[in-house]
């Protein structure tokens, strides 16, 4: 079932929550600003429901922590480009430096801050957002039809599909930015959370968290999650790829031999367990080592420091300026076609 609601106003338009329930009772919450995921409840292994997503009560609170881009979803061009620029069909595109000498989440003006079409969708129970970005819009070629459609069913399954058209050839990866606590959105930090991830290499990064163009090994480093591990172990390392991101900010490099299994993760006080699954090729663990808010949260909770993550499935970041990687090119009139799904169950 979907229902919609006012919950706020920006510039005089109405700010939609469309909230998105299932037979068991469970919930997903979405803005129709910036597409934004505001919460997932989901009942513990006591049959109470918790609330596994960081967010906010009003739209003002968005926009004053947008520099976390909570729940967003995120493009035209998801995580870094180096010096914010980049060479398609012999034309060279120079994009916003909105962080640091590089460019980021699509710029300063990018899918996590519009406003979007919503379309209920009732037999699959849910909705889909669509965009029209413009050619230019943040210095990126084509005019780019974009559709991104949340279908949350019965099995507390949450599934993004991701698809887009354009007029010319483009560049283009789509994601999204929730911060995850399986503990509950209040539940403080993360540490000790259990973590899997199905991949065997992840990518260094230099000190502005551009990779440095090779893919390292996992095994022997804190980067090893093929068995679960607590967050925790990596958090409180000396390894220097943790220190100078402040936490994990990594692009691991998924094994597709396994089919589009990517991770999972696992909280033992509430016993929920998420599943991630996604056809591209990386995905971005990011410990949220620079939230840091003076601000309330969603019941008045202040949110700090590694009290969320993020797995943002994508193409590997700066990867249209490392051409020996699979590439984020959206040629004219195809079709950007992509699909990632969030599972979650209880373990007693």
């Amino acid at each position: 079932m979907v229902e919609v609601q006012k919950f706020d106003t920006l510039n005089d338009e109405d700010i939609n929550l469309y909230r998105i329930s299932n037979k068991t009772g469970a919930y997903v919450e979405i803005l129709n600003y910036g597409g934004i995921i505001k919460s997932i409840c989901i009942p513990d292994k006591n049959g109470m429901l918790v609330d596994v997503i960081i967010g906010f009560e009003n739209i003002n609170n968005y926009i004053k922590a947008e520099r976390g881009y909570f729940g967003a979803i995120v493009g035209r061009y998801a995580n870094r480009i180096k010096n914010a620029t980049f060479t398609l069909n012999n034309e060279t595109y120079q994009l916003a430096k909105n962080d640091g000498n590089n460019h980021l989440h699509g710029g300063y003006n990018g899918f996590d801050k519009r406003i979007w079409e919503v379309e209920i969708l009732e037999q699959e129970n849910g909705i889909r957002l669509g965009l029209l970005s413009k050619h230019m819009d943040e210095n990126y070629p084509g005019n780019l039809n974009v559709s991104v459609k949340y279908i949350f069913d019965d099995m507390n399954s949450l599934t993004i599909h991701y698809e887009a058209w354009s007029d010319a050839d483009t560049i283009l990866n789509l994601t999204n930015h929730a911060y995850f606590n399986l503990g509950g959105h209040n539940s403080g930090h993360i540490g000790n959370t259990l973590l899997k991830i199905n991949a065997d290499g992840y990518l260094p990064t230099d000190n502005e968290l551009i990779p440095l163009g090779n893919i390292a090994k996992v095994e022997g480093t804190v980067f090893d999650f093929r068995n679960y591990r607590r967050i925790c172990e990596g958090l409180d390392s000396y390894d220097p790829q943790i220190l100078l991101a402040k936490g994990y900010d990594h692009n691991f490099v998924l094994d597709k031999n396994q089919g589009n299994y990517a991770a999972s993760c696992y909280c033992e006080e509430t016993g929920i367990k998420m599943d991630c699954f996604t056809d591209m090729p990386g995905l971005q663990l990011y410990t949220g080592n620079f939230i840091d808010i003076d601000f309330y949260g969603k019941e008045s909770y202040v949110y700090k420091r590694q009290e969320g993550f993020c797995l943002e499935t994508q193409y590997f970041p700066n990867s249209i300026n490392n051409p020996e990687w699979l590439q984020p090119i959206l040629g004219k009139n195809e079709k950007y076609d992509s699909i990632t799904s969030y599972a979650f169950s209880i373990i007693q």
